[in-house]
């Protein structure tokens, strides 16, 4: 019986074993466009040389109906092509995690057509 209570004690004693998450320090980046005309494959975010963008969030809005926006790096869509509602609103986000992370040097662009005003607003940072 004292050899379970001395081992209870001491496994009630002892320190749990922790480690820090793993992280990198980054700043926030935003990045907007405003089409009023359509566009094709419009840069919206070149990185600086030798990084690669972490894209965690989206949003797209329109004055008039859009009937084919889409955010892509090269020929591979990022956001496939969607529509939107007259004045209306597209959001994409993960949260914390990212949504997308891009090759080094890859930039990001938008298509968008529409008979009135496509604003694009994307966010996320940079890493190498």
């Amino acid at each position: 019986m004292r050899k379970w209570l001395w081992l209870a004690a001491a496994l009630v004693c002892a320190a749990p074993a922790s480690a820090d998450v793993p992280s990198r320090d980054f700043t926030t980046q935003t990045k907007t466009a405003t089409a009023t005309a359509n566009v094709t494959d419009s840069v919206i975010w070149t990185p600086a040389s030798g990084k690669r963008i972490v894209l965690q969030g989206a949003i797209f809005c329109a004055t008039a109906a859009a009937d084919n926006v889409e955010l892509e790096t090269g020929t591979t869509d990022v956001i496939p092509p969607f529509a939107i509602d007259s004045y209306g609103c597209r959001t994409f986000s993960a949260g914390a995690a990212a949504l997308w992370m891009g090759s080094t040097d890859a930039t990001l662009n938008y298509t968008a057509r529409s008979a009135g005003t496509v604003s694009v607003t994307l966010w996320g940072y940079e890493i190498q």
